[in-house]
């Protein structure tokens, strides 16, 4: 979804902002629906959605070194 905005912003300019909306919507709908306390469900809502940027530019990394041929390092934890 990240990925999407930052397209609609590139293409359409100022009215591509608008799904920019689609965020706050996102913690609101999450933070609404949790089954824990309203505190905690507000806080994992807004980390749920924050976290989709750094997933989008691992995405976005993986595709592009596929793209130059290049071999991915294993992540080991110890």
């Amino acid at each position: 979804m990240p990925l999407t905005v930052v397209v609609a912003l590139l293409i359409w300019g100022v009215p591509g902002l608008f799904l920019v909306l689609i965020y706050p919507l996102q913690v609101v709908r999450l933070g609404l629906r949790g089954i824990r306390s309203p505190r905690e469900n507000w806080w994992c809502a807004f980390f749920m959605v924050l976290g989709k940027f750094p997933e989008m530019i691992g995405q976005l990394r993986f595709v592009f070194n596929q793209g130059l041929g290049r071999v991915a390092r294993i992540i080991e934890y110890k």
